[in-house]
């Protein structure tokens, strides 16, 4: 069984985010991830080149991708496959549910889309990104339940799609209430919170940062979200840290899911 097979029957869902909303207690946020999911089904763009549209209109910085169907993509994919920024891994995504979730190389890629053709056809529309590494990913939730505006954030060093699926812990928590942050460090990163601290810890990707460099780079994410002042928009938010050829850190949301 190849591994984007194994990727398809397990793939993660907007049943995954809205359980977990309504764990923590957050039920306005789950009522309208509830009605995301509803609207986001309908019509025939994949859905992942529509959340990426959509985020890019909220001015979040994104992945690169492309979006075109199966049947212009087998026509000339290599031509497709070179306007593909550098990267560690290939997504690819036609359907929901079927996706490529680690493509190693432009062969895989191709065997995967025509693997999809020679079963379902040409016409559906794919999604197509070639991404850095996540070296550190986070959930960012913003709303009015506990104080106006709060704002809780869980990070992870680790396994994004393990932590995305509630099967990881965060080993970053940070709380955010009008000019006050507070941070939590656990784990792997040790409780005591000494911001002198200048170990560095591995993180997802081999790459390597202390404590307040994680922190500052979990900071920098929350700035992209649009706010006035101390006042963010309230919502839903993932986001990747993706590492470059330089191994430098890039903000990537994957999701955006405003509240209403």
């Amino acid at each position: 069984m190849r591994s984007h097979d194994k990727e398809q029957m397990a793939g993660a869902g907007f049943s995954d985010y809205i359980r977990a909303a309504k764990q923590l207690g957050h039920d306005a946020l789950a009522r309208s991830l509830e009605q995301f999911d509803a609207g986001e089904q309908s019509g025939s763009r994949n859905s992942h080149c529509v959340i990426t549209d959509r985020i890019k209109e909220l001015g979040l910085p994104t992945q690169d991708y492309i979006g075109v169907s199966v049947e212009k993509f087998l026509c000339s994919p290599a031509d497709y496959l070179s306007q593909l920024p550098a990267g560690d891994y290939y997504f690819a995504s036609i359907v929901s549910g079927t996706h490529l979730a680690h493509g190693n190389s432009p062969e895989e890629v191709i065997e995967f889309v025509r693997e999809f053709a020679t079963r379902h056809g040409t016409d559906q529309e794919l999604y197509l990104s070639h991404n850095g590494e996540p070296v550190m990913s986070a959930h960012i939730s913003i709303h009015d339940e506990a104080a106006p505006n709060a704002g809780y954030i869980e990070a992870t060093i680790g396994n994004f799609n393990a932590f995305h699926r509630g099967s990881h812990s965060p080993e970053i928590i940070a709380r955010h209430v009008g000019h006050s942050y507070g941070w939590e460090f656990r784990d792997a990163l040790q409780p005591e919170e000494d911001w002198h601290d200048t170990t560095a810890y591995q993180c997802n990707g081999g790459v390597k940062l202390t404590r307040q460099e994680m922190a500052s780079h979990v900071y920098r994410a929350l700035q992209q979200i649009p706010h006035d002042g101390d006042y963010y928009l309230p919502g839903y938010y993932e986001v990747l840290f993706e590492r470059t050829p330089t191994n430098q850190l890039r903000i990537a949301f994957i999701e955006a899911v405003l509240a209403r």
